[in-house]
């Protein structure tokens, strides 16, 4: 798996941002062979946990079904209406290297 995310994890030096889905989609079927070599080790009722993660690293929509979309590891800076409060605007700011560090970190914790 490392291998496969290697200078994009543990360090990325420069995060690809709006660019790592083409990164990431070069890099999918080596990584998706890497997890299905290690789910076996897994023990049985930790599967489970580990397909979740395994889908919320490549679906920003946690969608089962393989299809992969990188959204959540862009950069986005947008608004929203306050909730308590509609005139007011409230700044939402996605960090997609750290969603991408807190996926990786997330699978790689099944190997402990």
């Amino acid at each position: 798996m490392l291998t496969a995310l290697e200078g994009l994890y543990p360090e990325a030096p420069e995060w690809p941002g709006a660019r790592i889905d083409p990164v990431l989609r070069a890099r999918f079927t080596a990584l998706a062979r890497a997890m299905a070599e290690f789910r076996p080790f897994i023990h049985p009722e930790m599967q489970g946990g580990f397909d979740r993660a395994w889908v919320a690293y490549y679906s920003s929509l946690k969608r089962p079904d393989g299809v992969q979309d990188y959204h959540h590891y862009q950069n986005f800076t947008g608004v929203r209406r306050a909730p308590d409060d509609p005139d007011r605007l409230i700044e939402n700011r996605q960090d997609g290297r750290v969603n991408f560090m807190t996926n990786v970190a997330a699978l790689l914790a099944f190997a402990n």
